[in-house]
């Protein structure tokens, strides 16, 4: 079990949205990889391991956080822009923000991913999953 990691990263102390939603997801993949090893086999694909679940509420939730995250710019390997790719979360550590780079990610798409991700986590503590 990964429990120190997945506490260390879902209690960080940050007022930076994206360093929130970044170990928010860290933390989220280590849950579910610990929760079902078999989740191992999906990289970093936080929401194919949800939908795993079949779980319509579950689904639901991921489907928000899914659009979310896609409504994010990073940096490619080649520099150049591109959407996030929601089955690689850890892309944002790439973050292109409406700060550096016009016309791309703004702190209300940061919020939206966040909000769409605690959602996501309240629906898991209700079921009884926790981060910790």
């Amino acid at each position: 079990m990964h429990q120190h990691n997945r506490a260390a990263f879902f209690n960080v102390d940050g007022s930076a949205s994206l360093l929130r939603l970044y170990v928010r997801l860290v933390a989220l993949e280590l849950t579910l990889k610990d929760d079902d090893s078999t989740n191992y086999a999906e990289g970093h694909d936080v929401i194919e391991m949800v939908n795993k679940r079949s779980d319509p509420a579950l689904t639901s939730l991921a489907t928000a956080l899914d659009t979310t995250l896609r409504k994010l710019w990073c940096s490619h390997r080649d520099g150049t822009p591109r959407q996030v790719n929601s089955k690689k979360y850890p892309d944002i550590r790439y973050l292109r923000h409406e700060f550096d780079y016009t016309g791309t990610t703004t702190d209300t798409d940061l919020m939206a991913a966040l909000d769409a991700l605690e959602s996501l986590w309240e629906e898991f503590r209700k079921k009884g999953l926790k981060a910790c």
